[in-house]
């Protein structure tokens, strides 16, 4: 049993006992002009009991629907750690090879340094390799901050 049940049934309780004192004591009459006013506060007092009961079980509701909205959020966000770890590994070794190709002093293609790429290279952008190292590696420093967003949510 909940709180508003306990509460409901000792004052129904309260009022029964108080109504059969009144009869054995002063008879019929005077428990019925207790029962008028009895009547009225047992009324305003079910009521209160029954509206704490909806508005309790309303925030209950809204409560769980909030705890499942976090639930999706943070699988949400589980999922895109997991695709930013897979980007941040291609963006590395995407950088590790501009560096080498800078080091040896020549710029590799983007073809050749991602062989698996659909574009042909027609469809591949001249980039500088400065410009194109820059790039990845300010896109593997977003792909850490993506990341590090796991730890705020939890």
């Amino acid at each position: 049993m909940n709180d508003a049940t306990i509460i409901a049934v000792i004052i129904l309780v309260g009022v029964f006992v108080l109504i059969a004192i009144t009869i054995v004591s002063a008879g019929v009459e005077a428990a019925i002009k207790l029962w008028g006013i009895m009547g009225a506060l047992t009324g305003v007092a079910f009521g209160a009991i029954t509206s704490y009961y909806f508005t309790n079980k309303s925030n209950q509701q809204e409560i769980r629907q909030a705890q499942d909205q976090k639930q999706a959020a943070v699988l949400a966000l589980n999922k895109a750690v997991s695709k930013a770890a897979q980007a941040n590994e291609f963006v590395a070794s995407l950088t590790s090879a501009l560096k080498e190709g800078m080091i040896e002093g020549h710029y590799k293609a983007a073809r050749e340094i991602a062989p698996d790429s659909k574009k042909s290279s027609s469809q591949t952008p001249e980039i500088g390799g400065v410009e194109l190292l820059e790039r990845a590696q300010q896109a593997s420093a977003q792909l850490k901050d993506i990341q590090a967003l796991k730890g705020t949510i939890e």
